[in-house]
């Protein structure tokens, strides 16, 4: 098994939200990378923000194979492909130049993936707050109840996708009570299309304490990628402040906009919370 670090740009910060979801990735130069070998995802001025699992070997891209939602899909020059299962996304708070004197990595993050040391692996899970997830083979089944990272032969498939959308929505206690604060409206977009809005923590998750709705904003599930990865952030005038690196993007039009707030003042988002989310993102004390 072996371990890499794959840099996405940061004028695609929700390519790797599409790359969990549709199960894949693609790459334009053939890497050794095979099923059971892990995956770092860095973002280009986020830092490392995914983990995940790879499921098969790097192949060439066919003809019947189903189309990536990448921007540049028709432009990049995609020719391989791997499937891949999510470990955990979350935004880890180390710069580059820390993790390269802590490991002894000394490849640039340009050249698009990085070959883990052996020796390194155990260092970069732990980042993410795990230990090395045990091969299929040696997790033990007590039953047959469903396992969001492992697939049964027989299951219904239909029924696992709506599982995961219940996941990715967030737990259904709190997101009831945004959708109710927030008038099933995204507190960012407007939208109103109740089957894409997910409750989004604006402090990161800590347990079952994180999930009152002062801690959460109703979002758009696009929105909600972006704003966990801090390319859009909540000012203290309580106005939508979106990253320089989508102003030539459908999302510079939020720029700016006032937050929507609930009726109830009780419900509304926690200053100090918002406070230390935009703080994160440091694009906006140079934005004007």
């Amino acid at each position: 098994m072996t371990a890499w670090i794959v840099t996405v740009g940061e004028d695609f910060p929700d390519h790797v939200r599409f790359a969990i979801d549709d199960g894949f990735w693609d790459t334009r130069r053939r890497r050794d990378i095979r099923a059971g070998d892990e995956v770092f995802f860095w973002l280009s001025g986020s830092g490392l923000v995914a983990w995940v699992e790879v499921t098969s070997d790097l192949r060439d891209l066919r003809a019947g194979d189903p189309p990536a939602h990448w921007h540049d899909a028709r432009t990049g020059g995609y020719q391989f492909r791997f499937e891949l299962r999510e470990r955990k996304v979350v935004n880890v708070d180390r710069s580059w130049k820390a993790i390269s004197a802590e490991t002894g990595i000394t490849q640039l993050l340009s050249n698009g993936m990085i070959e883990v040391p052996t020796e390194a692996e155990n260092y970069f899970r732990g980042l993410f707050g795990q230990v090395a997830p045990p091969a299929p083979a040696e997790r033990p089944r007590t039953d047959f109840q469903f396992d969001p990272e492992i697939y049964e032969p027989g299951e219904d498939t239909r029924e696992r996708a709506m599982r995961a959308i219940t996941l990715r929505r967030g737990q259904s206690a709190f997101r009831d009570s945004l959708v109710d604060a927030y008038n099933s409206r995204c507190a960012v977009s407007g939208s109103t299309v109740l089957p894409i809005l997910e409750a989004a923590h604006i402090d990161r998750f800590f347990g079952a304490q994180s999930h009152h709705v002062s801690n959460g904003l109703l979002l758009r599930c696009d929105v909600h990628t972006l704003f966990d990865l801090q390319r859009l952030t909540i000012d203290d005038e309580l106005k939508v402040r979106v990253s320089p690196t989508l102003r030539k993007t459908e999302y510079a039009s939020l720029d700016g906009k006032a937050l929507r707030l609930p009726k109830d003042q009780s419900a509304f988002p926690n200053q100090d919370a918002l406070r230390r989310h935009a703080e994160g993102c440091l694009w906006l004390s140079t934005t004007p």
